[in-house]
């Protein structure tokens, strides 16, 4: 697994919500074939991306801001008392964020394949 860390005081964007990001980080997962993007704010939210794919270029030209669904949901899940085996042993937990990003992914691609039925 590939880390790169950037940790500065960046303003927020538009897209963004309205507290300072203190740290990204660009982690490069191999077993699921992936960027993932994680912004870390100073009130403990976390903003997810991910690309499939290690073309690192395109990652950072296209990916590098978050996606506000995934993170919405990552953290909705974050503080539910799950069901099953699925829990965030620390905050950055990279297996944890991946597996999160299947479910979501897979969840959004069933809700879009039903639509369309």
């Amino acid at each position: 697994m590939k880390q790169i860390i950037r940790k500065k005081n960046f303003q927020p964007t538009l897209e963004s919500r309205e507290c300072t990001i203190v740290e990204v980080n660009h982690i490069w997962h191999q077993p699921s074939d992936r960027w993932i993007y994680i912004e870390k704010h100073e009130d403990n939210w976390i903003g997810l991306n991910f690309m499939q794919g290690d073309e690192y270029e395109l990652f950072k030209e296209e990916y590098c801001v978050e996606d506000r669904a995934l993170s919405t949901f990552f953290d909705e899940m974050k503080n539910d008392e799950l069901p099953f085996d699925l829990q965030l042993q620390e905050d950055g937990d990279v297996e944890y964020i991946d597996k999160i990003i299947w479910i979501f992914y897979k969840a959004k691609a069933s809700i879009l394949n039903f639509s369309s039925l």
